[in-house]
């Protein structure tokens, strides 16, 4: 189900208390160990790109090193309990791969 950010779906908790799995979408992920660090820091995951995190009104933005918006996830989807949010490069509008940042589901 599509589901409207700033619906209360996308929050601080269920990031930081979570694991999520990062990559281009319909490909292996680059990641299966991506953490959201109360720090505001990206963790268990090291790339320029995605350094660091800030959720405003349930809008989830990352940040590269240079603090550098890379990523701001407007579509979101809830399937069976499970977030799956899609975004595409906010620094290269060129880039034409999209982007799945979803809850593990062991």
């Amino acid at each position: 189900m599509l589901v409207a950010p700033g619906s209360g779906v996308v929050t601080h908790d269920r990031l930081v208390n979570g694991r999520w799995v990062w990559g281009i979408a319909n490909i292996t992920p680059m990641t299966t160990l991506f953490y959201f660090g109360e720090n505001g820091r990206i963790q268990g995951y090291d790339n320029f790109n995605e350094r660091t995190w800030k959720l405003t009104d349930g809008l989830l933005s990352l940040f590269n090193d240079n603090g550098t918006l890379t990523w701001k996830f407007e579509v979101i989807f809830e399937e069976n309990g499970h977030l799956s949010m899609i975004t595409r490069s906010e620094v290269d509008p060129y880039w034409n791969d999209f982007f799945v940042l979803s809850e593990y589901i062991p």
